[in-house]
């Protein structure tokens, strides 16, 4: 992914207090074939758009003018979840498409629209084609809360997920696992529920 965009010619900005639909409309507007982007739908509230370094300068001026309370700049190495990954993507079509891959035992939602994936086809083909488009975090979390899920578990560093989710719904339960330590205890928790 790297390759994709050279150092320090693309980046990342979050930014909260604008609907999802209006943040598309601006960076449309302040960028020319679509060189910003939105990259995550991270919450109602929270988006994050992505692209080269100027025009996403650019944006974030026309979007904090366009009434987003915060926008912040991330220091990531590229535009991730954009159209600037296209050369990533076709490598993860040339790998992907010669791996054998079986239908799920359980639903696997995926990235590129929320929906869930009953083949072996629809998860490589969800796979490929999420290096290029948004993460649709908010339409995974409301298809779960919708079904009624009431224990979500997020794996790896930190708890920014854990954070997400609780915006969308205060009462759903959230157990972090970041080591060892925290899956005994997230253990522990799903053990004395049950």
């Amino acid at each position: 992914m790297q390759e994709a965009v050279p150092p320090f010619q693309g980046g990342m900005a979050a930014l909260i207090g604008l609907p999802h639909e209006k943040v598309a409309e601006v960076c449309q507007a302040n960028s020319e074939k679509e060189t910003v982007s939105p990259a995550n739908y991270n919450s109602p509230e929270q988006t994050v758009i992505g692209g080269d370094k100027e025009t996403l300068q650019t944006a974030m001026g026309a979007l904090k003018e366009a009434g987003a309370k915060r926008v912040i700049e991330l220091s990531v190495s590229a535009p991730f979840h954009t159209p600037y990954m296209k050369p990533a993507e076709e490598g993860m079509r040339t790998v992907l498409t010669n791996l054998p891959f079986s239908s799920p035992k359980f639903p696997i939602l995926r990235n590129i629209d929320g929906e869930p994936a009953d083949s072996g086809d629809r998860i490589r083909e969800g796979l490929i084609r999420q290096v290029t488009n948004p993460v649709q975090w908010v339409r995974i979390m409301e298809r779960l809360l919708k079904e009624q899920i009431d224990v979500f578990l997020e794996m790896g560093p930190g708890k920014v997920l854990c954070g997400l989710l609780k915006r969308m719904d205060k009462k759903a339960k959230c157990i972090s696992i970041e080591n060892d330590q925290g899956l005994t205890v997230a253990l522990e928790e799903l053990n004395g529920s049950a």
